[in-house]
């Protein structure tokens, strides 16, 4: 175990950040996050840095949020940050006294609780929100609400427009749906390439412009992607309800489940 009272980070806290440790006293069941020593970089401690590992809970007892923004999880094994890679394992717990009996939980754990965490090899130039990187989970592994989360933090304040473009477009795509007799998949599948272009275009900066770097370019395609998985989930259940009225609807749900596997 280590020694919180010469750990870096602990001493950053109970010296210099009083004011976040009184937080920490009298805030119900918030916790602190700290990291192993040697995983730190020399020099980087800080106010912002600290405050990313205070944890204060959400009326949804399963969640938490740090004092920078970020929604986190936590379970007996794991500190997770959602949206992004960063999935620290828990290593053991333990309570926090002061001379007034005043207490809070310590949650020792293996690396520090920031996107930029993320081995360089991973890392990308990414969007910012709440004081750290944002970093996508693979597309082959993010559910409906981690690729909202991704778009809401890259997007920022333009995701509110961004969402009142996708709803339009969901209420059209569903009318359309209840006056056809013939669904099309290919023209499905441009409708929803289309929509993701339209928000890239309009409330991403930099998209399509000559300048950007192969690294942003990859960056706007994984906006794509998670733009078009999030109209994916929302269409299918659409799709499934009214292909199933049509003529050799076997067909084409088998058609449907293809496209939305691959």
């Amino acid at each position: 175990m280590e020694d919180i009272h010469v750990h870096p980070f602990f001493r950053e806290l109970e010296n210099s950040q009083k004011s976040l440790l009184e937080q920490l006293f009298e805030g119900k069941d918030w916790m602190f996050c700290l990291p192993k020593a040697e995983t730190l970089e020399k020099g980087k401690v800080d106010k912002e840095l600290i405050s990313s590992h205070i944890l204060k809970p959400e009326q949804d007892k399963k969640q938490f949020k740090t004092l920078t923004g970020r929604v986190a999880t936590v379970n007996d094994v794991s500190v997770k940050l959602v949206g992004t890679r960063v999935n620290c394992s828990l290593l053991y717990t333990e309570t926090y006294y002061d001379d007034d009996f005043r207490s809070f939980i310590i949650l020792h754990i293996d690396q520090p609780l920031i996107a930029s965490a993320v081995p360089s090899s991973r890392r990308g130039s990414m969007g910012t929100k709440g004081g750290g990187r944002v970093f996508p989970v693979p597309v082959e592994r993010r559910t409906r609400k981690e690729n909202e989360l991704f778009l809401q933090a890259i997007l920022g304040v333009r995701w509110k427009d961004a969402q009142a473009y996708l709803t339009r477009f969901l209420d059209q795509f569903n009318q359309g749906l209840v006056d056809t007799r013939r669904i099309e998949m290919n023209e499905v599948a441009q409708a929803i390439k289309g929509a993701s272009q339209h928000i890239l275009t309009r409330h991403v900066p930099g998209y399509g412009s000559k300048e950007i770097s192969g690294t942003m370019s990859n960056f706007h395609k994984d906006i794509q992607v998670s733009l078009i998985a999030c109209l994916l989930h929302s269409i299918y259940p659409s799709l499934i309800k009214h292909t199933s009225k049509l003529k050799g609807h076997k067909e084409a749900n088998h058609a449907i489940n293809s496209m939305f596997q691959n």
